[in-house]
């Protein structure tokens, strides 16, 4: 005790800033510390609980969404039945609306993954309204792909001083699996 009576008070100030920094030290070390660390893992999980309550409807929505997948996708078929399946189902359609089915081509298939995108292409003529009803109907009813693109054109036939009206129709498929081409 004599000891620090004798001690200046300069001595005494700079002793008190090394023990107030140390108890600080403890401190931080011994309560703030963990504190922290507990509050950053209370964040975690609460984080962790919120998306396990939003889990039945997050399993709900992708559910629905392989069952979307699952209607786009087709059973592999040999090209040339299908089209001649489109042909029958389409002719007598187009027949009744008065449009006339310009070309068929061949289907062109596209290897991706697990995956097999066949894409169709259909050339019609005729008025505006009737090429779109046989859109929706290839599309809907006979169910021979889904609508990729459509591209109308008119053409003029100097010889006979006519207009047509085509559309260009692209259809496309997605086949699960290897298939047939």
């Amino acid at each position: 005790m004599r000891y620090w009576q004798a001690l200046p008070y300069r001595k005494k100030n700079q002793f008190l800033w090394l023990a107030a920094g140390l108890f600080l030290l403890l401190a931080y070390r011994v309560a703030i510390s963990p504190t922290v660390e507990a509050y950053g893992h209370y964040r975690e999980l609460t984080g962790q609980m919120q998306s396990a309550s939003a889990a039945p409807e997050r399993l709900t929505a992708l559910g629905q969404e392989l069952r979307q997948a699952e209607r786009f996708l087709v059973t592999g078929q040999a090209d040339s039945s299908r089209t001649d399946l489109l042909l029958a189902g389409l002719a007598p359609f187009c027949q009744r609306q008065g449009v006339r089915i310009e070309a068929l081509p061949p289907a062109q298939a596209e290897k991706r993954d697990n995956y097999r995108i066949v894409t169709r292409s259909v050339r019609l003529a005729g008025s505006y309204a009737n090429l779109v009803q046989v859109i929706y109907h290839l599309e809907h009813r006979l169910r021979a792909g889904r609508v990729a693109s459509v591209q109308f054109s008119v053409r003029e036939d100097l010889l006979r001083g006519t207009r047509t009206l085509y559309a260009d129709c692209y259809l496309q498929q997605l086949h699960q699996g290897a298939g047939q081409e």
